[in-house]
């Protein structure tokens, strides 16, 4: 039996990793700069045509070589940043620059 993936079920797989993180006493990701830029932008939810066109709010704390962070990049959305943060190589990645 297939299962499709919906924007509810992305949203709740985030907020999962954000409370887990939460719960392992590893800081609340709503007091981050992007904070949860799934749920809600300037106190409005977020659709999800905003959220494949948007980008990673939080300025430039969350840019990239000084510009801004789209979530879903749809020229190339294995490099999606999004996308390898969630993927192994990503995780990799992310421990690496952390721990040095």
């Amino acid at each position: 039996m297939s299962t499709s993936m919906t924007f509810v079920k992305v949203k709740d797989y985030l907020n999962a990793i954000a409370d887990k993180n939460l719960s392992e006493g590893n800081g609340d990701i709503g007091n981050s700069p992007h904070g949860r830029f799934w749920e809600k932008q300037n106190g409005v939810p977020v659709t999800y045509l905003q959220f494949i066109n948007g980008i990673v709010p939080g300025g430039a704390q969350v840019e990239c070589n000084g510009r801004p962070t789209p979530i879903i990049d749809k020229n190339n959305p294995a490099k999606t940043p999004f996308y390898l943060i969630l993927a192994d190589e990503g995780r990799r990645l992310w421990r690496h620059a952390v721990h040095e």
